[in-house]
Protein backbone atom coordinates (compact mmCIF):
# COMPACT_ATOMS: atom_id res chain seq x y z
CA UNK A 1 0.00 0.00 0.00
CA UNK A 2 2.78 2.42 0.83
CA UNK A 3 4.16 2.04 -2.70
CA UNK A 4 1.11 3.83 -4.06
CA UNK A 5 1.23 6.64 -1.48
CA UNK A 6 4.67 8.13 -2.03
CA UNK A 7 3.35 11.70 -1.68
CA UNK A 8 1.58 10.95 1.61
CA UNK A 9 3.08 10.96 5.11
CA UNK A 10 3.87 7.49 6.53
CA UNK A 11 1.79 8.41 9.58
CA UNK A 12 -1.21 9.13 7.35
CA UNK A 13 -0.69 5.80 5.55
CA UNK A 14 -0.50 3.95 8.88
CA UNK A 15 -3.57 5.75 10.19
CA UNK A 16 -5.56 4.85 7.08
CA UNK A 17 -4.44 1.21 7.26
CA UNK A 18 -5.31 1.08 10.96
CA UNK A 19 -8.74 2.61 10.37
CA UNK A 20 -9.71 0.34 7.49
CA UNK A 21 -8.22 -2.70 9.22
CA UNK A 22 -10.04 -1.85 12.45
CA UNK A 23 -13.39 -1.58 10.71
CA UNK A 24 -12.85 -4.88 8.89
CA UNK A 25 -11.77 -6.57 12.13
CA UNK A 26 -14.84 -5.24 13.95
CA UNK A 27 -17.13 -6.53 11.20
CA UNK A 28 -15.52 -9.97 11.16
CA UNK A 29 -15.36 -10.40 14.96
CA UNK A 30 -18.71 -8.77 15.82
CA UNK A 31 -20.30 -11.85 17.43
CA UNK A 32 -17.21 -12.88 19.39
CA UNK A 33 -16.61 -9.36 20.61
CA UNK A 34 -20.04 -8.98 22.15
CA UNK A 35 -19.96 -12.53 23.50
CA UNK A 36 -16.74 -11.75 25.41
CA UNK A 37 -17.58 -8.18 26.49
CA UNK A 38 -17.60 -9.16 30.18
CA UNK A 39 -14.09 -10.61 29.91
CA UNK A 40 -12.88 -7.40 28.26
CA UNK A 41 -14.42 -5.22 30.97
CA UNK A 42 -12.78 -7.30 33.71
CA UNK A 43 -9.27 -6.63 32.31
CA UNK A 44 -9.22 -2.90 31.44
CA UNK A 45 -5.44 -2.48 31.74
CA UNK A 46 -4.78 -5.41 29.44
CA UNK A 47 -7.37 -4.09 26.97
CA UNK A 48 -5.81 -0.62 27.03
CA UNK A 49 -2.28 -1.97 26.61
CA UNK A 50 -3.35 -4.17 23.70
CA UNK A 51 -5.24 -1.34 22.04
CA UNK A 52 -2.31 1.06 22.34
CA UNK A 53 0.10 -1.55 20.98
CA UNK A 54 -2.11 -2.24 17.99
CA UNK A 55 -2.52 1.50 17.39
CA UNK A 56 1.21 2.25 17.53
CA UNK A 57 2.41 -0.64 15.37
CA UNK A 58 1.17 0.52 11.91
CA UNK A 59 2.38 4.05 12.59
CA UNK A 60 5.84 2.79 13.55
CA UNK A 61 5.91 0.25 10.70
CA UNK A 62 5.19 2.72 7.90
CA UNK A 63 7.53 5.30 9.43
CA UNK A 64 10.35 2.73 9.54
CA UNK A 65 9.68 1.90 5.88
CA UNK A 66 9.95 5.58 5.01
CA UNK A 67 13.12 6.20 7.01
CA UNK A 68 15.16 3.09 6.26
CA UNK A 69 13.64 1.44 3.19
CA UNK A 70 11.48 -1.60 2.78
CA UNK A 71 14.09 -4.33 3.36
CA UNK A 72 15.67 -2.95 6.52
CA UNK A 73 12.37 -1.63 7.89
CA UNK A 74 10.66 -5.00 7.47
CA UNK A 75 13.50 -6.93 9.08
CA UNK A 76 13.59 -4.60 12.08
CA UNK A 77 9.80 -4.58 12.45
CA UNK A 78 9.49 -8.35 12.27
CA UNK A 79 12.56 -9.02 14.41
CA UNK A 80 11.45 -6.62 17.15
CA UNK A 81 7.98 -8.20 17.55
CA UNK A 82 9.16 -11.14 19.74
CA UNK A 83 11.13 -8.73 21.92
CA UNK A 84 8.05 -6.63 22.68
CA UNK A 85 5.61 -9.54 23.08
CA UNK A 86 6.70 -10.51 26.55
CA UNK A 87 3.25 -11.28 27.93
Amino acid sequence: MATFTTQVSPLATGTFAMGVGGILLLLSAYKSLFKDIKKLRNRPLLLLTGGLSIAVYPLAFYTSMHWSGVAIGTVISIASAPFFSFY
